[in-house]
């Protein structure tokens, strides 16, 4: 009870500096929270990911209007630069997204089909009304991200329990769910453009 109470007087202090800031971090004990704004806040986070050591895993949620957005927002290299260093480290993607993110596929070029496929990655596909939000939730190591992309804003939080709870819940949605090949998907995908 009382580390729940830090963490929430750690966030509201770091909120109320307000927008102007680019980012902010506070640390107590096992607790660090950072906050980041703007897109090039978010794409340091995401390229963080990238050097992840070899087989290591990533728990990801990616919240449709969320999925939506960071294909507007974020630069097309900037994803095919994160998905090479993916593939040659064999970072792991455990992700779950919506029907409707799963749709988004169709929408992309060829160029960036081919950059997300062949990356090791296991998908679970929840119905569209559990992850109609705009937010990206980021699990690797102890750290947690939370992302927003229509704020531009991303939450870094590093504490081994608060990480732990919300990958045992990221795996429980995963059994709930439907699983699929998205690296199949994606070359369907591109087969069918090409025929």
């Amino acid at each position: 009870h009382a580390r729940l109470k830090l963490s929430q007087t750690l966030l509201r202090s770091l909120l109320a500096h307000g927008p102007t800031a680019d980012e902010q971090s506070v640390k107590s004990g096992e607790l660090a929270i950072d906050i980041g704004r703007g897109i090039a806040s978010i794409a340091r986070a995401y390229r963080g990911l990238g050097t992840l050591g070899r087989g290591e895993r990533i728990y990801a949620i990616q919240g449709n209007r969320s999925a939506h957005l960071s294909l507007k927002k974020l630069d097309p290299h900037f994803f095919h630069e994160l998905h090479r260093a993916y593939k040659k480290r064999t970072i792991i993607i455990d992700g779950i997204i919506g029907e409707r993110s799963l749709q988004l596929v169709r929408q992309m070029s060829d160029a960036d089909l081919r950059s997300h496929h062949g990356r090791a990655v296991v998908t679970v596909v929840l119905p569209d009304e559990y992850l109609d939000f705009d937010e990206d939730i980021v699990v690797y190591k102890d750290t947690m991200l939370l992302v927003n992309f229509s704020q531009e804003l991303v939450v870094t939080i590093r504490n081994a329990l608060m990480v732990e709870a919300m990958r045992t819940l990221i795996r429980l949605f995963q059994d709930t769910g439907k699983k699929i090949d998205l690296n199949a998907y994606i070359a369907e995908e591109l087969v069918r453009r090409n025929q």
